[in-house]
């Protein structure tokens, strides 16, 4: 029998051999007291090894996100331009990001469920971040290491606030180049942090 950390370690592994995916996420956000909720935008995910895109839309606008090798292109449609990130600030390339580890947070397996018809594992992340923390908890398909749910529960500000994300209609099969495709002249590079 693996360990937990084992079986963690595993189900990230198995998400960075994930094949060609397209995938759609719908989403719910509220306030925890009031129960008042917050728009969460749905989203339209490709994903094909190190390439993926996200295109998002809510009543308000439309937002398309491109992460490449060479950086993360963020589409700005009033300006009909693509904003590139590189690395190191490269908006995160992946969902199973969400079980990076890393000095901040602990990663512990929850539990078992079956969500849609997919065997998942619960793991439960608790990260610190300026002395608040942040729980968030990942259902991940045992096949194939993709995502089906997510629930984060966070404060912003005086509020704790819940967001959950349900990943759906996932549909296997070699996706184009062009769907990741950004062309140059469209291209501005992001300001450096100072």
């Amino acid at each position: 029998m693996l360990s937990e950390s084992a079986r963690i370690d595993q189900l990230i592994a198995l998400g960075k051999k994930t094949p060609p995916v397209q995938y759609e996420t719908v989403g719910t956000s509220y306030v925890i007291r009031t129960r008042e909720s917050i728009p969460v935008p749905g989203a339209k995910v490709w994903q094909k090894g190190p390439y993926r895109k996200i295109a998002g839309s809510s009543a308000r606008d439309t937002s398309t996100i491109i992460t490449r090798p060479d950086g993360a292109y963020i589409y700005d449609a009033e300006k009909d331009r693509y904003i590139r990130h590189t690395k190191p600030n490269v908006p995160a390339e992946k969902t199973f990001h969400l079980l990076r580890r890393d000095k901040n947070s602990k990663l512990t397996i929850v539990g078992d469920e079956v969500i849609d018809g997919k065997e998942c594992v619960i793991v439960q992340k608790v990260a610190i971040m300026n002395g608040d923390s942040a729980t968030s908890k990942v259902w991940v398909w045992k096949k194939n290491g993709l995502p089906v749910r997510t629930e984060a529960t966070m404060k912003l500000g005086p509020e704790l606030v819940k967001i959950e994300t349900d990943y759906k209609n996932f549909v296997f099969g070699d996706i184009p180049d062009s769907v990741f495709a950004v062309p140059k002249e469209k291209v501005i590079d992001a300001p450096s942090p100072n």
